[in-house]
């Protein structure tokens, strides 16, 4: 059975935000949405888009975290399309100790 490949894109008004943990990272572009369909994109690393209920992209799930990555590497590998805005501030971004929790917010 073929596999199909879809690309999914985020809206130009959305901002990002990468919120790291133990086991693995989110890039968040809704906060406050609650996502209900996932797409897995990826058994290992895994990685997963979730998707409002109209269809739009409210994060990437990657897991493990990487130990260096970018926005548009982990946007990349899910098959999303980020806007201009966010692509033209991605940056390299180094996972912290694994202890740690934070959020790095990208606008």
């Amino acid at each position: 059975m073929p596999q199909k490949h879809f690309q999914f894109t985020v809206p130009s008004r959305h901002k990002a935000s990468v919120e790291i943990n133990d086991t693995g990272l989110y890039v968040r572009f809704q906060p406050g949405v609650r996502a209900a369909n996932t797409v897995l994109r990826s058994e290992w690393p895994h990685v997963a888009v979730d998707l409002a209920p109209d269809g739009s992209v409210v994060g990437i799930e990657c897991v493990p975290v990487p130990n260096q990555f970018t926005l548009g590497a982990i946007a990349n590998q899910a098959g999303v399309m980020l806007p201009a805005s966010i692509r033209a501030k991605d940056l390299e971004i180094s996972a912290p100790g694994r202890a740690a929790s934070p959020a790095v917010a990208v606008s």
